[in-house]
Order: structure tokens, then C-alpha cells, then sequence
């Protein structure tokens, strides 16, 4: 069983894409209570912004995404590497992959990879987030 899924490793997904809005900006920094006067203006974006892209422009979980049973599906970690600024107007599209996938135990560990380019064609943020379904 676990042959099929290493066998996920390298698939991609249709990419999507996402303009930022001044007013996402200022719903995300309200919901984790940073009123930074720059997230504001949109000036600066905060940390998480690409939940935001994620959740509005992929519009789909990542359980969804990799077809897994939703009612064993556990979200692990997120990390983020930051590579150029975001602003306000950015057009970002976003590519998924799966990188990774191991079986542990009772679960199935799989580590997926994004990344986020400008309407320039420049890579602003990568993102590896690890879902879990257990068995």
C-alpha cells in the first residue's frame, strides 16, 4: 500500500490564483489580533498571508486536494520560507505539489509544497504543510 502512495510523490495540481485586497489584509490581521498600523495600509502583509491565499483562492482543503478521508485527516505543521514582498494589488498564483509521503503507525504523513509567484513571474513565498490521515 505504501508503494501507491510514494507513488504521489512529484503529482502537481492545477494551479489558482489570488489578487491581494487591502480589505483581506485587514480581515486576517483582526482575526490574530496584530493591528501593526502597516497591515493597515497594506503596507506589509502579515506571516500568514498565504492562508488567505490558500483558503480564497484555492478554495479547496488540502484534504480535498490529496483525496483523503476528511473524517482521518489531521492538519500537522505549516512553514514558510519568504523570499520578495507581497503587496496589496499582487496578482499571486500558487502550484502545489507533493513532496513527501510516509507511513507511520496508524498514519499516513503527506508533505505538500507551494509556492507563490507574483504577477511578475517572481517567487515571493514557498509553503510545506504536512496532512495526516490515519488509518
Amino acid at each position: 500500500m505504501i508503494e501507491l502512495k510514494t507513488s504521489r510523490i512529484g503529482e502537481t495540481f492545477a494551479p489558482f490564483a489570488f489578487t491581494i485586497e487591502k480589505g483581506k489584509v485587514k480581515e486576517l490581521a483582526a482575526a490574530i489580533g496584530d493591528n501593526h498600523p502597516s497591515y493597515e495600509t497594506g503596507e506589509h502583509m502579515p506571516p500568514t498571508i498565504a492562508t488567505v491565499i490558500d483558503l480564497w483562492g484555492g478554495q479547496v482543503s488540502y484534504g480535498q486536494l490529496l483525496g483523503l478521508n476528511l473524517k482521518k485527516v489531521l492538519y500537522g505543521e505549516q512553514t514558510y520560507e519568504y523570499i520578495k514582498n507581497i503587496r496589496v494589488g499582487d496578482e499571486i498564483t500558487v502550484t502545489t505539489a507533493i513532496v513527501d509521503v510516509q507511513s507511520k503507525k496508524a498514519m499516513d504523513i503527506y508533505k505538500v509544497k507551494r509556492e507563490y509567484k507574483n504577477q511578475y513571474g517572481e517567487l515571493t513565498m514557498v509553503g510545506y504543510t504536512s496532512i495526516i490521515e490515519r488509518h
